[in-house]
């Protein structure tokens, strides 16, 4: 039920017992309802090079890997870690500033 968000086989075979007409509300995970992205946007800014939020995902996603190796390579050492942190805080400032954040 929690890896895929649907009944198991065992609670369909009760649930024909109990001869139900349809799946109880608590069984189904939102996702698997036709309005379940009714909340999103259907208004998509395709560039020349795709649509902009997955671009903006993809490179989220790369760079969170990135950072995963990085994070374990800076905290092996005090020294390392003080240098590193102290320069992604001035970094991260930057951006900031020059996103208008």
């Amino acid at each position: 039920m929690e890896s895929f968000g649907v009944p198991c086989v065992h609670m369909i075979v009760v649930l024909v017992g109990l001869d139900m007409g349809a799946l109880p509300h608590t069984l189904l995970l939102g996702r698997w309802y036709k309005g379940a992205k009714s909340h999103f946007s259907r208004n998509r800014v395709v560039t020349d090079i795709g649509d902009i939020a997955s671009q903006y995902r993809s490179r989220v996603g790369i760079f969170v890997d990135q950072c995963k190796h990085f994070t374990k390579l800076a905290c092996l050492r005090e020294e390392d870690f003080k240098a590193f942190l102290k320069k992604m805080l001035i970094d991260t400032t930057l951006l900031e500033v020059r996103n208008g954040l």
